[in-house]
């Protein structure tokens, strides 16, 4: 197999599949089997203070609580004089009717470890919890999982829509 040509099925980011996506782009330039993806988006979405959006949100089901453990690989590329620094830290989440984001970490609960990106995709209903564990970088007990999976039921976000 030389070549393949696909449009992504529904329902899968491909490219979470990808190690290094840029790797081969440049050795196979102008070739017949030219390695190359094209996406368009203009519009990217991120958690940029986690304890504003937690506490915003609203889920009907029995409260969720949870250690989280959230990377951000933007903090070390932020500047020393800028007051914002990141979302990087240990939390302790709870998700339900009342959410919200505690700083530090409760050793009663289960922790979830996962990068800002793959944090926000589950918090905004991108993807479910349990195939951001299986192709982001995200991590948690399967019964966490299970239990994101049923309360974070959210329709796919449409941002294009204008409002």
């Amino acid at each position: 197999v030389r070549s393949i040509r696909l449009h992504e099925p529904a329902g899968v980011q491909l490219q979470d599949f990808i190690r290094q996506p840029f790797r081969m782009r440049e050795i196979t330039e102008r070739s017949p089997h030219e390695n190359r993806m094209t996406a368009g988006a203009y519009w990217q979405v991120r958690i940029l203070d986690l304890n504003q959006c937690l506490s915003a949100t609203k889920l009907d089901c029995e409260p969720i609580r949870f250690n989280l453990t959230l990377t951000d690989p933007i903090a070390s590329l932020v500047p020393d004089e800028c007051s914002w620094e990141g979302v990087a830290g240990e939390y302790a989440v709870t998700l339900g009717s009342e959410s919200s984001a505690e700083s530090g970490a409760n050793p009663e609960l289960p922790t979830m470890r996962a990068s800002v990106n793959a944090f926000s995709r589950l918090w905004l209903g991108i993807r479910s919890a349990t195939s951001l564990s299986w192709s982001d970088a995200l991590d948690a007990p399967e019964t966490l999982l299970k239990a994101l999976d049923h309360a974070l039921r959210l329709p796919m976000p449409l941002p294009d829509w204008d409002f």
